[in-house]
């Protein structure tokens, strides 16, 4: 009996003890959340807000129309990266030609970055080079290699001058031997990213 209550009050000190340590054990996190450097930091991401703009007119239509009455249509699905687009309507090439489309102007205050996102696939020898333009400037690129498959890619503008005439251009070109293959694209679109 006496052998009982000594292991119970063992047992009762041993958890007492463990409580003591967990609990000392969130004391430093419990300050480094409140200090003034990490309240500051949350302050700045919860401010980060993101706008987004489809293609809205045609500039150059050399690349050939599957499933739309306009180029900029066939890729402004209204759908964000994490959706699939419409696979019934898109832009592609088989030969060195280039197609432009325009995208509206943000008009949002304190932008950080604009990321140009594009839903593509390319043949086995095709390559094509996308270009983030802004009043014919080119201000980000992305190259989709031979052999890539359906998803969709990005490259951001991160240095940001006064936003003036936005377009994407897509660039089809073959490389390596054999028949032609086709760049194709499905969707594009731009993401703001920008402070309140």
């Amino acid at each position: 009996m006496g052998g009982r209550s000594k292991a119970k009050g063992i047992g009762k000190l041993l958890f007492q003890a463990l409580a003591l340590i967990f609990s000392m054990s969130l004391v430093p996190v419990v300050a480094y959340v409140n200090d003034s450097g990490s309240q500051s930091l949350t302050q700045r991401i919860l401010k980060i807000k993101h706008s987004y703009y489809d293609p809205n007119c045609d500039f150059n239509t050399s690349w050939a129309l599957n499933g739309s009455q306009s180029h900029f249509g066939a890729i402004d699905d209204g759908v964000r990266h994490d959706s699939t687009p419409d696979l019934g309507d898109y832009i592609y090439a088989s030969r060195k030609r280039s197609d432009e489309v325009g995208l509206p102007s943000p008009n949002e205050s304190n932008i950080e970055s604009i990321i140009l996102w594009v839903y593509s696939e390319t043949g086995s020898n095709a390559q094509t080079s996308i270009t983030l333009r802004d009043g014919g400037a080119t201000k980000a690129t992305l190259i989709v290699g031979v052999g890539s498959a359906r998803a969709w890619r990005s490259t951001a503008w991160d240095t940001l001058s006064p936003i003036g005439s936005l377009s994407v251009e897509f660039v089809h070109d073959k490389v390596g031997g054999g028949q032609p293959t086709v760049s194709t694209v499905y969707a594009a679109y731009i993401e703001v990213i920008y402070t309140s």
